[in-house]
């Protein structure tokens, strides 16, 4: 059996191996992706920088409901995208296109959210993938990965038998969210329900006072999610976040 020390080694050889050709871009294309029902998805595409013209990269995917990215305070130092800035930040100079989504109800996304993780949420991860092959910079090839939530949301994906999809690689996300996590043998959890609760809340409808006990986002200088390119003076999103997106999790905890 590898060890972890040994494992960690076999790791770094391999990315000492590898060339790092590309560098990050300093802020991603955002725009809106219209679905079957016209609600308008948010995503941020992180490109290799210093490519030559006509080529085309693998796609990792990342389905997020903790925004793909924050406003900022001007001037500020913190990360924008703490849940899922690491995986652009590593895979993009190595040659991949890195699409972080935000899921709908969620973030800049337009719609609400009707259950966790939903049956439309999944559908949007086929489309998602449809609307990224169809892009000059895609080869076609597409790869999921996250964790928790986005780790599930890999699983989602797959599960739509979407034919680019090659690989995923979900990190601790959890299967049967109400027998391992809200129910477990029968006797609801409440506090984890509640704590869940308001972190959407704060997330979902932009109420900051619920996010002060969660060190992700917990920072002064997050001003909401990020408004996709278009959207410059921040009316869509405004729009969106308005939309009532957490009002099953409140059910769910009362």
């Amino acid at each position: 059996m590898t060890s972890p020390t040994d494992l960690q080694s076999l790791t770094s050889a391999y990315e000492a191996a590898r060339a790092v050709p590309y560098s990050l871009p300093e802020a991603p294309i955002s725009r809106y992706v219209t679905m079957r029902d016209g609600c308008r998805i948010a995503v941020d595409v992180y490109l290799p920088q210093g490519a030559e013209d006509g080529v085309r990269f693998p796609t990792l995917l990342l389905f997020t409901p903790y925004f793909r990215r924050f406003k900022l305070k001007p001037g500020s130092q913190e990360t924008p995208n703490p849940n899922t800035g690491k995986f652009s930040t590593y895979f993009v100079p190595r040659g991949y296109a890195v699409v972080v989504i935000d899921v709908r109800g969620t973030g800049a996304s337009f719609g609400t959210r009707d259950g966790f993780r939903s049956p439309k949420e999944r559908l949007d991860s086929a489309e998602i993938a449809d609307w990224v092959i169809a892009q000059d910079w895609s080869n076609g090839e597409l790869g999921a990965t996250g964790i928790s939530y986005l780790g599930a949301a890999s699983d989602f994906l797959a599960s739509t038998g979407h034919p680019a999809v090659k690989a995923i690689a979900p990190l601790f996300s959890v299967w049967d969210t109400y027998s391992d996590n809200y129910f477990h043998a029968g006797m609801q959890c409440t506090s984890l329900t509640q704590l869940y609760d308001n972190l959407m809340k704060g997330l979902d409808l932009d109420q900051r006072v619920y996010l002060k006990d969660y060190k992700y986002y917990a920072s002064p200088d997050y001003l909401g999610p990020q408004p996709v390119d278009e959207d410059e003076e921040g009316m869509l999103v405004a729009e969106a976040v308005a939309c009532p997106s957490s009002e099953f999790l409140g059910q769910l905890a009362a």
